[in-house]
């Protein structure tokens, strides 16, 4: 399977052994922290946050970028709309960086932390709600498949248009009728695969009971212990500081 962003990379990095509760919380402060940072300085120490998780976590930087050249033209795309609407290039070169850094942050995330573990620590943060009435179990074996699902896409999706360029799509050639037919193409045989892999998914869940058991059993249950809440805390008390003050 091809390196993409959503695609968990094995370590044995400090960030790899932190409690995914911990870097989940850590990544919602910071992707909505980051929104209300509005100076160059601010955004800096942002980024020397992202840079030095990335480093400590040991991540193949390289080859997430050229995964995601798709979202590079987005971003282009962005930064050249903001220039040519009057805001200005370096405005848009700051929502720009924001973006990035927020792709950044969730890149640790999932490339230190495996979907089994996700989908664990979303169902443990959200427990409080089944008191009253919210599928926990449920959004967070939904967010647990989804995890699983995004690589997989990914690698069907590369290789349906590579077998449809060795047909002689143009997919960065021609006029706009033609590249979309190429497009079309490709994504038609995406989605009837996605829906023939739910279906298999759908009728796998329900023989082995999904549902039918109302509180399941795990193999280990890992409370947070104090040091690790503690220091959730603190690096989300610095993160809001930094948006506040710089």
């Amino acid at each position: 399977m091809s390196l993409n962003a959503a695609t968990y990379q094995p370590g044995t990095t400090p960030l790899h052994a932190l409690d995914a509760r911990v870097k989940i919380t850590v990544v919602l402060v910071y992707s909505i922290a980051v929104f209300f940072v509005d100076t160059w300085w601010g955004m800096g120490a942002y980024a020397v946050v992202a840079v030095a998780c990335l480093a400590v976590g040991r991540m193949r930087v390289l080859a997430l970028a050229r995964q995601l050249l798709p979202l590079w033209l987005i971003l282009a795309l962005t930064l050249l709309s903001s220039a040519l609407g009057g805001a200005g290039i370096l405005v848009g070169l700051f929502y720009v960086t924001r973006i990035v850094l927020i792709l950044a942050a969730s890149f640790v995330l999932t490339a230190t932390t495996t979907a089994s573990d996700i989908s664990q620590a979303i169902e443990s943060m959200l427990r409080p709600l089944t008191h009253v009435g919210v599928p926990v179990r449920d959004i967070a074996a939904v967010s647990g498949i989804a995890l699983r699902f995004i690589p997989i896409i990914i690698d069907e999706f590369q290789g349906i248009r590579a077998a449809q360029a060795s047909r002689g799509a143009r997919f960065a050639s021609g006029g706009i009728a033609t590249r979309a037919k190429a497009w079309g193409g490709a994504f038609t045989p995406l989605f009837v695969g996605l829906y023939r892999r739910a279906d298999r998914l759908a009728v796998s869940m329900d023989a082995r009971c999904y549902g039918f058991q109302r509180i399941p059993s795990r193999l280990r249950e890992c409370a947070l212990g104090v040091g690790p809440a503690i220091g959730m805390l603190a690096v989300a008390a610095a993160l809001v500081a930094c948006a506040i003050l710089l």
